[in-house]
C-alpha cells in the first residue's frame, strides 16, 4: 500500500527523493553528515565545521533525526544516500501504519474481542496515509518519522491500564519508544509528554488508584529523561544562555498555526480535485507542508459515529483528539486565513512556558489528532459492522480502507532528481583541504548541502534549522556584500580585500549557480559583485549552470575588518546600513603583515553625548565624544601580522545608545 500511495517513488529509489527539492536536501545531508562524522572523522555529529566554515555550527537544534542516520548506516554504505533516504520514507509509512493498527487492535480487543483486525487495519491506513504525512514528505524527514508515536501510546495505555507492574511491558517499552521518538523529532517527544498527562488524568478518573499510576508514569518520564540527558543537558544550557537566535518571533508561531477550515478542506495533493483544493488552501496563512491537516470525510464520519454510539469507550480518545486539535489551532483562531481575536489554549501554553518560542510550527500537533482519530475510526467501523457476518464485515472494512486511501491519494507524488554538476565529482577526487564559497548566498540554499555530499569540502555558508550565531557570513566584507547584496557598516571595497578574505578563509573555489538566480534585482546584484571582484578573470569551469572561479594566492596586503561580538543586527537607517554598538563590541583586524592603518568611523548617539573608548589588543588607543551623526578620524593602529583585536566601548552612564553607520581602515598618512 505504501508503494502504491507514494507512486512513482518505487521506480526511482536510487535516483530521486520525494518532495519539492528544498528541505529534503537538508535531511539528505543529515544522513551523509552523521555517517561522515562517525565513520570518517570519528567525532560527534552534533557539531560541524563543514558548514559555516571555519567557525562551524552546533547541530543540537538541527533537525538531525539521528535515529534515521543510525538505522540507515549499513544501507548508506552499501547503496548510497538516495536509497537510504527512501528507505526511511518507506519505513516510516509501513511501521507507522502497523503501529496504529496494533494500537487500535488493542483498544478494539478490549471492547469488541478478537474480530477487530479489519477495523484496526483501517486505523493504520488513516494514520499513516493522512495528508499530514504526505505534506511533510515534501522535505521534513524528522516529521514523517512518526512511526514510534503509536508504539509509545500503545505501551503507555497497556501500562496505565494494568493493575499489575510488569517491568518489561509497563516500564521498559514506554521508555524505549519515547527515546526513539525523541531521536527522530523533539516536537513529537513533547507531544507524547502531553498525551501522557492527558491519559494519566483519564486513568486517575477511571481507576482512582493514583499510587501505582503515578509511580509508573514517573519512572517512564524520569528514565527517558536520564537516557536522553546527553542531548538534553547541552540543549538546556544553550537555551538558558543567549538563545535569541533559537527563538522564533511570536508572529511566526501565529502564522504557522492550523486554520480551522484546513481540517475539512479537501486534500490538495489529490490527482482529481487537488488543484481546486490548493486554490482554497492558498488563503491559509502557512506554507503547503504546514497547512495541510485534512482529516478526511470518511474518518470524521466514522469517528462521529463512534462518539455517538460508544461514548464511554471513545471518551479518552475524544479527549486526546480535542486537546491536540485545540493546540494545533495555535494562539489565535484562524478561519479561511483570517486571524480572529479569539485566544486559544496554546496562547496560555506559550506564556507559561517560554521555551515554546523555540518551536514554531504549531500545526504539527495534527499528528496526534490523526492518531487519536484513527482509534475512533476503528471503534466506529467495528461498531458499524458488529452485526454483520464475518465475510460481509471484512468486505465493508475493505471498502472503507479503499475509500479512505482514495480520499487521501497523493499520486503521482512529486519527486526531486538527485542531480549534481560534474565539476563536484572532480573536487571529490582532490584530496587537498580547502573551502568552497557557493553563490548566491543572500539566503542559504539547501542544494549546496546536496552538492557537499559529493565533493566533501567545507562550505562557507550552509542551510540549517536555526540561525548560526558563530557565522562569519554576516560579519566579513565580501561575504557581507553577497549576503545583503550591498555593504554593511564595513565600507572596505570588496575588490580591494577579496584576495585577503579568500586567503584567510582558505577558499579555493567560488562557484556561481546561475540557475538559482531568476531575472531581477537579485541576479543583477550578484553578477555585478562577481564582476567587481573577478573582473576579466576567466572561469576555470563553466557549463551553462555553474560558473567556477579559482581563487587563492593573490597578491595584496590590505588588512580587513571582521565584526565581532556585541554588535546589533544590521538595519537600514536613512537608506544606509547601521548597527547598534551596545555596551561593548569587538572587531578583528586581519593583516597579512605588520602595517599601520588609521581607523575611521561614522557614529551617532541617540541619547545626548556618549563617551567612546577604542582599544587595540587591550590597550587604550583613543577616546571620543559622540553626538549627532559625525565622521571620525580614529586612532592610528600599529597592526601586527595575523589577527588583531579591536574593542569599542560605550563608557557612559545609563543605557547605551551608540549607532555606527561606517567602519573603515585608511592609510596612515
Amino acid at each position: 500500500m505504501t508503494l502504491l500511495m507514494t507512486y512513482p517513488l518505487v521506480l526511482h529509489l536510487a535516483s530521486a527523493i520525494p518532495g519539492d527539492g528544498f528541505d529534503g536536501w537538508q535531511n539528505y545531508w543529515n544522513l551523509w553528515w552523521v555517517k561522515t562524522a562517525l565513520l570518517d572523522l570519528h567525532q560527534s555529529p552534533y557539531f560541524t565545521t563543514y558548514l559555516y566554515y571555519p567557525t562551524g555550527h552546533s547541530l543540537l537544534f538541527q533537525t538531525l533525526n539521528i535515529f534515521n542516520s543510525f538505522l540507515t548506516l549499513p544501507i548508506q554504505l552499501a547503496f548510497g544516500i538516495t536509497v537510504s533516504y527512501n528507505f526511511v520514507v518507506l519505513f516510516s509509512f509501513v511501521l507507522g501504519g502497523y503501529g496504529a493498527y496494533l494500537l487500535a487492535f488493542h483498544v478494539m480487543r478490549e471492547w469488541q474481542g478478537a474480530r477487530a483486525h479489519a477495523a484496526a487495519f483501517l486505523a493504520g491506513a488513516v494514520f499513516t496515509f493522512a495528508p499530514f504525512h504526505f505534506a511533510h514528505l515534501l522535505g521534513h524527514m524528522q516529521v514523517i518519522s512518526l512511526e514510534w508515536l503509536p508504539f509509545y501510546v500503545l505501551s503507555l495505555v497497556r501500562s496505565l491500564s494494568s493493575d499489575r507492574l510488569r517491568v518489561r511491558s509497563d516500564l521498559v517499552l514506554p521508555v524505549l519508544f519515547l527515546v526513539l521518538t525523541a531521536l527522530c523529532d523533539w516536537y513529537y517527544a513533547f507531544y507524547l509528554l502531553l498525551f501522557t498527562v492527558v491519559y494519566l488524568v483519564y486513568r486517575l478518573w477511571v481507576q482512582r488508584r493514583p499510587r501505582l499510576l503515578l509511580m509508573k508514569t514517573a519512572f517512564i518520564l524520569i528514565s527517558s529523561g536520564v537516557l536522553l540527558s546527553p542531548l538534553l543537558v547541552p540543549m538546556v544550557l544553550a537555551a538558558a544562555g543567549d538563545s535569541s537566535y533559537l527563538s522564533s518571533p511570536f508572529e511566526t508561531t501565529v502564522r504557522l498555526s492550523a486554520d480551522l477550515l484546513a481540517f475539512v478542506a479537501p486534500n490538495e495533493f489529490h490527482p482529481l480535485w487537488g488543484e481546486a483544493a490548493a486554490r482554497l488552501s492558498e488563503g491559509f496563512t502557512s506554507s503547503t507542508s504546514e497547512r495541510v491537516v485534512f482529516a478526511g470525510y470518511i474518518p470524521l464520519a466514522l469517528a462521529v459515529y463512534a462518539i455517538w454510539t460508544e461514548r464511554r469507550k471513545a471518551a479518552s480518545w475524544l479527549a486526546s483528539l480535542a486537546v491536540f486539535f485545540l493546540l494545533a489551532l495555535g494562539p489565535y483562531l484562524h478561519v479561511v486565513g483570517r486571524q480572529l481575536p479569539v485566544p486559544l489554549p496554546y496562547l496560555l501554553f506559550y506564556r507559561l512556558f517560554p521555551v515554546l518560542s523555540i518551536a514554531r510550527s504549531v500545526s504539527r500537533f495534527d499528528v496526534m489528532v490523526m492518531l487519536s482519530l484513527s482509534v475512533l475510526v476503528a471503534l466506529g467501523l467495528q461498531t458499524a459492522i458488529s452485526g454483520l457476518s464475518p465475510t460481509r464485515g471484512r468486505l465493508v472494512a475493505l471498502t472503507a480502507v479503499a475509500l479512505v486511501c482514495f480520499e487521501f491519494l497523493p499520486a503521482p507524488y512529486p519527486l526531486s532528481e538527485v542531480e549534481v554538476p560534474a565539476f563536484y565529482e572532480g573536487l571529490a577526487a582532490d584530496e587537498s583541504e580547502y573551502a568552497i564559497l557557493e553563490l548566491p548566498m543572500n539566503w542559504d540554499r539547501p542544494a549546496h548541502l546536496l552538492y557537499q555530499t559529493v565533493h566533501h569540502k567545507p562550505i562557507v555558508a550552509g542551510y540549517v534549522t536555526r540561525p548560526n550565531p558563530m557565522s562569519l557570513v554576516e560579519r566579513v566584507p565580501v561575504l557581507q556584500h553577497f549576503r545583503f547584496l550591498e555593504r554593511d557598516i564595513i565600507v572596505q571595497d570588496p575588490s580591494d580585500v577579496s584576495g585577503e578574505v579568500f586567503e584567510y578563509l582558505d577558499i579555493r573555489y567560488v562557484i556561481l549557480h546561475e540557475y538559482m538566480l531568476p531575472p531581477g534585482r537579485e541576479r543583477e546584484a550578484v553578477f555585478a559583485l562577481t564582476q567587481e571582484i573577478f573582473g576579466e578573470r576567466r572561469p576555470v569551469y563553466e557549463d551553462g549552470s555553474i560558473i567556477v572561479y579559482s581563487v587563492g594566492g593573490e597578491d595584496g596586503d590590505d588588512p580587513f575588518l571582521i565584526l565581532g561580538a556585541g554588535w546589533g543586527a544590521r538595519q537600514d537607517r536613512d537608506g544606509g546600513p547601521a548597527r547598534e554598538l551596545g555596551r561593548e563590541a569587538g572587531c578583528s583586524i586581519v593583516a597579512s603583515s605588520p602595517v599601520r592603518k588609521r581607523l575611521a568611523f561614522t557614529a551617532l548617539s541617540e541619547d545626548g553625548e556618549r563617551p567612546l573608548e577604542v582599544y587595540l589588543d587591550g590597550e587604550l588607543v583613543g577616546s571620543y565624544t559622540i553626538r549627532a551623526e559625525e565622521d571620525f578620524e580614529g586612532p592610528l593602529l600599529s597592526l601586527s601580522g595575523g589577527v588583531n583585536t579591536l574593542q569599542l566601548r560605550d563608557v557612559g552612564d545609563g543605557e547605551p545608545s551608540l549607532v555606527f553607520t561606517a567602519l573603515d581602515l585608511r592609510d596612515s598618512h
